[in-house]
């Protein structure tokens, strides 16, 4: 599976969670839309997935299923398999939910296209460490684990919100260019900022292990 995400905006190094709440933010409608009308997602009901209580250490604790959900359908009735192997995590006011889990067997690829007020390269710092803005960008893929990870006190009006990735280390490859930004990032007046980024993100799912629910995940 192959889909793309963009990012217009500021990206500093060592943002807060307010600023990683804010990227979550901008990319969460178009993972919304994805789950709406991706041909791999179809069979997802997200009134049906999986609940989990908490996080730890990028692993959900989940509440069991039922015997009512595992049986099989009857007649018309939808199968809830596909369904179950997505889960929401519901903390301070908002729920999260992942596409990328260790539960669903998936992981991917990452190419990035980063253009920022800056020349090419110099991604790798004098340390030998990538750039803050990068490791900043992949904590705002993922779903926040604890409430103090929000980076709000107060949900938006979707309090639901769709987030790349469970676990940054679920990305297993990453290809990037740079390249500078040239002229307004924005048309609405808004000032040029020096951490003003565009990102355009191609991202390409795999499956680790195969099962009846993740098989569609095969094709693009």
């Amino acid at each position: 599976m192959d889909f793309h995400l963009r990012y217009r905006g500021p990206l500093p190094a060592n943002g807060s969670p307010k600023e990683k709440a804010a990227i979550r933010e901008y990319l969460s409608p178009q993972l919304e839309d994805l789950f709406a009308t991706a041909r791999q997602l179809k069979n997802v009901n997200l009134s049906w997935v999986r609940v989990a209580t908490s996080i730890n250490n990028g692993n959900p604790q989940l509440l069991p299923l039922t015997s009512a959900d595992f049986a099989s359908p009857i007649g018309g009735a939808p199968d809830r398999s596909h369904s179950h192997v997505f889960y929401k995590f519901p903390i301070g006011g908002y729920t999260f939910i992942p596409l990328i889990t260790r539960l669903h067997g998936l992981v991917c690829e990452l190419d990035l296209t980063f253009l920022r007020r800056e020349d090419s390269g110099a991604i790798i710092n004098a340390g030998g460490d990538l750039d803050n803005r990068l490791k900043m960008l992949f904590d705002a893929l993922r779903l926040p684990y604890e409430q103090k990870e929000i980076g709000r006190a107060e949900p938006p009006t979707a309090a639901d919100i769709y987030c790349l990735l469970e676990d940054d280390v679920l990305i297993t490859r990453i290809g990037l260019v740079t390249g500078r930004l040239l002229g307004p990032l924005h048309t609405d007046g808004t000032a040029a900022r020096g951490t003003d980024v565009e990102l355009h993100l191609h991202i390409h799912v795999r499956v680790t292990v195969g099962t009846f629910a993740n098989l569609d995940f095969l094709w693009k």
